[in-house]
């Protein structure tokens, strides 16, 4: 299984990673950088890591389904945009 690591969004190794992708501020959407450097934002970035998770294999499956999916994304979406509301602000 892949090593994962989390990567500040406001880091030199987060803009290095990223390149022209990078953009200061907030993110919009998370990123996932795999080691070969492709890049994957959104629901494309979490999806990798759902399989790791409790029931996560199952998730997946489901996520991935043709009619779930864009219910997935535009869950993605919103979360996304009020996260901070949702879930309230790191400093």
């Amino acid at each position: 299984e892949p090593d994962t690591q989390f990567v500040p969004y406001q880091s030199e190794e987060a803009a290095g990673r990223l390149g022209a992708d990078y953009r200061p501020g907030r993110p919009d959407v998370a990123f996932l950088v795999e080691g070969d450097g492709t890049i994957s934002r959104g629901l494309d970035a979490f999806l990798p890591l759902v399989p790791g998770l409790r029931g996560g294999r199952v998730l997946h499956a489901i996520l991935k389904a043709p009619l779930i999916r864009p219910l997935a994304d535009l869950a993605y979406r919103l979360v996304a945009r009020y996260r901070y509301k949702l879930f309230g602000s790191v400093s």
